[in-house]
Protein backbone atom coordinates (compact mmCIF):
# COMPACT_ATOMS: atom_id res chain seq x y z
CA UNK A 1 0.00 0.00 0.00
CA UNK A 2 1.27 3.20 -0.88
CA UNK A 3 0.76 5.55 1.94
CA UNK A 4 0.61 9.55 2.15
CA UNK A 5 1.73 12.55 4.33
CA UNK A 6 -1.81 14.29 4.06
CA UNK A 7 -3.70 11.05 5.28
CA UNK A 8 -2.57 11.31 8.83
CA UNK A 9 -3.97 14.85 8.91
CA UNK A 10 -6.82 13.47 7.29
CA UNK A 11 -8.39 11.17 10.02
CA UNK A 12 -10.00 13.55 11.98
CA UNK A 13 -13.08 15.23 11.92
CA UNK A 14 -12.68 16.53 8.18
CA UNK A 15 -13.06 12.75 6.39
CA UNK A 16 -15.55 11.27 9.69
CA UNK A 17 -18.07 9.60 7.61
CA UNK A 18 -16.22 9.42 4.31
CA UNK A 19 -15.82 6.05 3.11
CA UNK A 20 -11.92 4.86 2.79
CA UNK A 21 -11.59 5.06 -1.43
CA UNK A 22 -9.65 1.91 -3.03
CA UNK A 23 -7.89 2.58 -5.93
CA UNK A 24 -6.71 0.15 -8.46
CA UNK A 25 -4.72 0.65 -11.55
CA UNK A 26 -4.89 -0.27 -14.77
CA UNK A 27 -2.23 -2.49 -16.74
CA UNK A 28 1.16 -1.25 -16.94
CA UNK A 29 0.47 2.01 -14.10
CA UNK A 30 1.86 2.02 -10.98
CA UNK A 31 -0.28 4.49 -8.03
CA UNK A 32 2.21 7.41 -8.77
CA UNK A 33 0.69 7.87 -12.38
CA UNK A 34 -3.03 8.61 -10.16
CA UNK A 35 -1.34 10.90 -8.02
CA UNK A 36 -3.34 14.41 -9.45
CA UNK A 37 -6.66 12.74 -8.62
CA UNK A 38 -5.56 11.34 -5.44
CA UNK A 39 -4.48 14.59 -3.82
CA UNK A 40 -7.62 16.00 -5.01
CA UNK A 41 -9.30 13.35 -3.04
CA UNK A 42 -7.24 13.91 0.34
CA UNK A 43 -7.68 17.72 -0.62
CA UNK A 44 -11.31 16.82 -0.06
CA UNK A 45 -11.42 14.73 3.35
CA UNK A 46 -10.72 11.19 2.00
CA UNK A 47 -8.41 8.69 3.20
CA UNK A 48 -7.07 6.61 -0.20
CA UNK A 49 -5.49 3.41 -0.18
CA UNK A 50 -3.39 3.04 -3.15
CA UNK A 51 -2.76 -0.75 -4.65
CA UNK A 52 0.08 -1.44 -6.78
CA UNK A 53 -0.03 -4.66 -8.77
CA UNK A 54 2.13 -7.84 -8.56
CA UNK A 55 1.93 -8.35 -12.28
CA UNK A 56 3.01 -4.88 -13.10
CA UNK A 57 7.19 -4.49 -13.21
CA UNK A 58 8.43 -0.99 -13.13
CA UNK A 59 11.79 -2.06 -13.17
CA UNK A 60 12.16 -5.10 -16.14
CA UNK A 61 15.52 -4.25 -17.28
CA UNK A 62 16.71 -5.85 -13.82
CA UNK A 63 14.43 -9.04 -13.66
CA UNK A 64 14.88 -12.03 -15.97
CA UNK A 65 11.23 -13.59 -16.20
CA UNK A 66 11.65 -17.34 -17.94
CA UNK A 67 9.19 -20.60 -18.09
CA UNK A 68 10.41 -21.53 -14.57
CA UNK A 69 10.40 -18.13 -13.03
CA UNK A 70 7.34 -16.40 -14.88
CA UNK A 71 6.00 -12.73 -13.64
CA UNK A 72 2.97 -12.48 -11.24
CA UNK A 73 -0.25 -12.74 -12.55
CA UNK A 74 -3.78 -12.14 -12.22
CA UNK A 75 -4.11 -14.41 -9.04
CA UNK A 76 -1.68 -12.38 -7.32
CA UNK A 77 -3.39 -9.12 -8.35
CA UNK A 78 -6.22 -10.30 -7.03
CA UNK A 79 -5.32 -11.18 -3.75
CA UNK A 80 -3.66 -7.90 -3.08
CA UNK A 81 -6.76 -6.20 -4.03
CA UNK A 82 -8.76 -8.50 -1.43
CA UNK A 83 -5.89 -7.69 1.27
CA UNK A 84 -6.59 -4.01 0.93
CA UNK A 85 -10.27 -4.75 1.27
CA UNK A 86 -10.26 -7.12 4.18
CA UNK A 87 -7.84 -4.66 6.09
CA UNK A 88 -10.92 -2.00 6.23
CA UNK A 89 -12.75 -4.81 8.45
CA UNK A 90 -16.40 -2.97 8.74
CA UNK A 91 -15.20 0.36 7.82
CA UNK A 92 -17.32 1.77 4.24
CA UNK A 93 -15.40 1.82 1.12
CA UNK A 94 -15.44 2.91 -2.48
CA UNK A 95 -13.70 0.66 -4.95
CA UNK A 96 -11.81 2.86 -7.82
CA UNK A 97 -10.77 0.39 -10.50
CA UNK A 98 -9.18 1.70 -13.72
CA UNK A 99 -9.20 -0.40 -17.13
CA UNK A 100 -7.60 -3.64 -16.29
CA UNK A 101 -7.92 -3.28 -12.90
CA UNK A 102 -11.31 -3.62 -13.15
CA UNK A 103 -11.39 -7.41 -13.54
CA UNK A 104 -8.83 -8.17 -10.51
CA UNK A 105 -10.68 -5.33 -7.90
CA UNK A 106 -14.32 -7.42 -8.64
CA UNK A 107 -12.33 -10.53 -8.27
CA UNK A 108 -11.23 -9.92 -5.12
CA UNK A 109 -15.13 -9.18 -4.16
CA UNK A 110 -15.74 -12.90 -4.14
CA UNK A 111 -17.07 -14.29 -0.84
CA UNK A 112 -15.95 -11.32 1.27
CA UNK A 113 -17.06 -11.63 5.34
CA UNK A 114 -20.58 -9.96 5.83
CA UNK A 115 -19.08 -7.37 7.74
CA UNK A 116 -17.26 -6.06 4.72
CA UNK A 117 -19.09 -2.78 3.63
CA UNK A 118 -18.63 -1.64 -0.28
CA UNK A 119 -20.62 1.25 -0.41
CA UNK A 120 -19.64 1.65 -4.44
CA UNK A 121 -17.79 0.19 -7.18
CA UNK A 122 -16.23 1.78 -9.59
CA UNK A 123 -15.12 0.81 -12.89
CA UNK A 124 -13.54 3.79 -15.14
CA UNK A 125 -13.62 2.38 -18.37
CA UNK A 126 -12.76 -1.07 -17.42
CA UNK A 127 -14.07 -4.54 -18.02
CA UNK A 128 -17.25 -5.68 -16.09
CA UNK A 129 -16.63 -9.37 -17.47
CA UNK A 130 -19.24 -11.86 -16.60
CA UNK A 131 -17.43 -14.86 -14.50
CA UNK A 132 -15.45 -17.06 -16.41
CA UNK A 133 -14.29 -14.77 -19.27
CA UNK A 134 -10.82 -13.61 -19.40
CA UNK A 135 -9.90 -9.64 -21.35
CA UNK A 136 -8.69 -11.44 -24.20
CA UNK A 137 -11.76 -13.92 -24.16
CA UNK A 138 -13.94 -10.65 -24.67
CA UNK A 139 -11.92 -9.62 -27.72
CA UNK A 140 -13.58 -10.60 -31.05
CA UNK A 141 -11.23 -13.62 -32.43
CA UNK A 142 -9.39 -13.59 -29.48
CA UNK A 143 -6.77 -11.16 -31.68
CA UNK A 144 -5.29 -9.13 -28.98
CA UNK A 145 -5.11 -4.77 -30.85
CA UNK A 146 -2.18 -4.07 -32.71
CA UNK A 147 -1.14 -2.19 -29.84
CA UNK A 148 -0.16 -4.85 -27.01
CA UNK A 149 3.43 -5.41 -27.97
CA UNK A 150 3.69 -9.01 -26.30
CA UNK A 151 7.26 -9.84 -25.80
CA UNK A 152 8.71 -12.77 -27.75
CA UNK A 153 8.60 -15.55 -25.04
CA UNK A 154 4.84 -14.69 -24.38
CA UNK A 155 5.59 -13.68 -20.96
CA UNK A 156 4.82 -10.19 -20.77
CA UNK A 157 3.30 -7.19 -22.58
CA UNK A 158 4.04 -3.41 -23.20
CA UNK A 159 1.58 -0.86 -24.97
CA UNK A 160 2.82 0.20 -27.86
CA UNK A 161 2.41 4.20 -28.43
CA UNK A 162 0.74 4.68 -24.87
CA UNK A 163 0.83 8.59 -25.63
CA UNK A 164 -1.85 8.29 -28.47
CA UNK A 165 -3.70 5.74 -26.44
CA UNK A 166 -3.71 6.15 -23.18
CA UNK A 167 -3.05 10.02 -22.93
CA UNK A 168 -4.38 11.64 -25.92
CA UNK A 169 -5.81 14.79 -24.20
CA UNK A 170 -2.97 15.05 -21.82
CA UNK A 171 -1.80 18.85 -23.40
CA UNK A 172 1.07 19.73 -21.34
CA UNK A 173 4.15 18.07 -22.68
CA UNK A 174 6.27 17.37 -19.35
CA UNK A 175 3.16 15.69 -17.91
CA UNK A 176 2.56 13.18 -20.34
CA UNK A 177 6.35 11.97 -20.84
CA UNK A 178 6.26 11.65 -17.23
CA UNK A 179 3.21 9.06 -17.53
CA UNK A 180 4.88 7.61 -20.62
CA UNK A 181 8.22 7.00 -18.59
CA UNK A 182 6.12 5.58 -15.68
CA UNK A 183 4.81 2.73 -17.53
CA UNK A 184 5.86 -0.99 -16.60
CA UNK A 185 5.72 -4.48 -18.28
CA UNK A 186 2.51 -6.24 -17.28
CA UNK A 187 2.02 -10.38 -17.19
CA UNK A 188 0.47 -11.46 -19.83
CA UNK A 189 -0.98 -14.40 -18.17
CA UNK A 190 -3.44 -11.43 -16.43
CA UNK A 191 -5.10 -11.34 -19.91
CA UNK A 192 -5.06 -14.39 -21.47
CA UNK A 193 -8.12 -17.19 -20.81
CA UNK A 194 -6.27 -19.39 -18.21
CA UNK A 195 -4.49 -17.18 -16.12
CA UNK A 196 -6.74 -14.15 -15.88
CA UNK A 197 -10.37 -15.59 -15.70
CA UNK A 198 -13.13 -13.30 -13.94
CA UNK A 199 -14.10 -14.62 -10.62
CA UNK A 200 -17.10 -12.85 -9.44
CA UNK A 201 -19.43 -10.32 -11.15
CA UNK A 202 -19.38 -7.35 -8.37
CA UNK A 203 -22.24 -5.72 -10.10
CA UNK A 204 -24.67 -8.22 -9.29
CA UNK A 205 -24.89 -7.60 -5.70
CA UNK A 206 -23.38 -4.29 -5.29
CA UNK A 207 -24.12 -0.68 -6.37
CA UNK A 208 -21.67 0.14 -9.35
CA UNK A 209 -21.12 3.18 -11.78
CA UNK A 210 -19.04 2.44 -14.73
CA UNK A 211 -16.96 6.29 -16.33
CA UNK A 212 -17.15 5.92 -20.20
CA UNK A 213 -14.27 8.11 -22.00
CA UNK A 214 -15.41 9.32 -24.78
CA UNK A 215 -12.13 10.24 -26.38
CA UNK A 216 -10.82 7.07 -25.90
CA UNK A 217 -8.14 5.42 -27.77
CA UNK A 218 -7.75 2.32 -26.06
CA UNK A 219 -11.28 1.20 -25.79
CA UNK A 220 -13.64 2.89 -27.54
CA UNK A 221 -16.92 4.21 -25.89
CA UNK A 222 -18.75 2.14 -28.23
CA UNK A 223 -17.57 -1.06 -26.80
CA UNK A 224 -17.36 0.51 -23.28
CA UNK A 225 -20.94 1.06 -23.51
CA UNK A 226 -22.07 -2.42 -24.73
CA UNK A 227 -19.89 -3.66 -21.60
CA UNK A 228 -22.53 -1.83 -19.61
CA UNK A 229 -24.99 -3.61 -20.72
CA UNK A 230 -23.87 -6.68 -20.23
CA UNK A 231 -23.22 -5.77 -16.55
CA UNK A 232 -26.52 -4.33 -16.00
CA UNK A 233 -28.49 -7.52 -17.86
CA UNK A 234 -26.29 -9.67 -15.54
CA UNK A 235 -27.43 -7.53 -12.44
CA UNK A 236 -30.87 -7.68 -13.66
CA UNK A 237 -31.04 -11.33 -14.32
CA UNK A 238 -29.11 -12.46 -10.70
CA UNK A 239 -31.77 -10.33 -8.63
CA UNK A 240 -28.74 -10.00 -5.87
CA UNK A 241 -29.69 -6.27 -5.52
CA UNK A 242 -26.70 -4.90 -7.97
CA UNK A 243 -26.54 -2.34 -10.22
CA UNK A 244 -24.77 -0.94 -13.14
CA UNK A 245 -25.23 3.00 -13.96
CA UNK A 246 -23.00 4.91 -15.88
CA UNK A 247 -21.63 8.61 -16.50
CA UNK A 248 -19.74 10.11 -19.15
CA UNK A 249 -16.32 11.90 -19.46
CA UNK A 250 -15.03 13.90 -22.62
CA UNK A 251 -12.01 12.08 -21.72
CA UNK A 252 -9.09 9.76 -22.90
CA UNK A 253 -8.40 6.52 -21.52
CA UNK A 254 -6.50 8.69 -18.52
CA UNK A 255 -9.10 10.99 -16.96
CA UNK A 256 -7.45 10.68 -13.48
CA UNK A 257 -4.55 12.53 -15.70
CA UNK A 258 -6.14 15.31 -17.87
CA UNK A 259 -9.29 16.02 -15.79
CA UNK A 260 -8.72 14.75 -12.02
CA UNK A 261 -11.09 17.00 -10.43
CA UNK A 262 -13.62 15.84 -12.89
CA UNK A 263 -13.19 12.64 -12.53
CA UNK A 264 -13.07 12.97 -8.77
CA UNK A 265 -15.88 15.14 -8.90
CA UNK A 266 -18.10 11.64 -9.96
CA UNK A 267 -15.60 9.04 -7.07
CA UNK A 268 -17.08 11.76 -4.95
CA UNK A 269 -20.69 11.23 -5.99
CA UNK A 270 -20.34 7.97 -5.65
CA UNK A 271 -19.78 7.90 -2.19
CA UNK A 272 -22.32 9.79 -1.08
CA UNK A 273 -21.80 13.72 -1.23
CA UNK A 274 -24.60 15.48 -2.95
CA UNK A 275 -22.93 17.94 -5.31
Amino acid sequence: MASHPSDALENGSNNVNKPTILLVPGAWHSPPAYRALTDYLRQHGYTVVEIAHPSVNLHPSYTSYSAENPPPAFAADVAEVRKHILAQGSDPIVIFAHSYGSVPASSACADLPPTTTIKHFIVSSGFPLPVGMSMLDAIPGRQPPEWWDVSEDGLTFRPANPAHIFYNDVKDPETLQEAVAALGVHSYACVESEGGKQRHAVWENTKCTYIVTTQDNAISPEAQRHMVQGAQQMAREAGKGGEMSSVELFSSHSPHLSMPEELGLVIRRCAGEEL
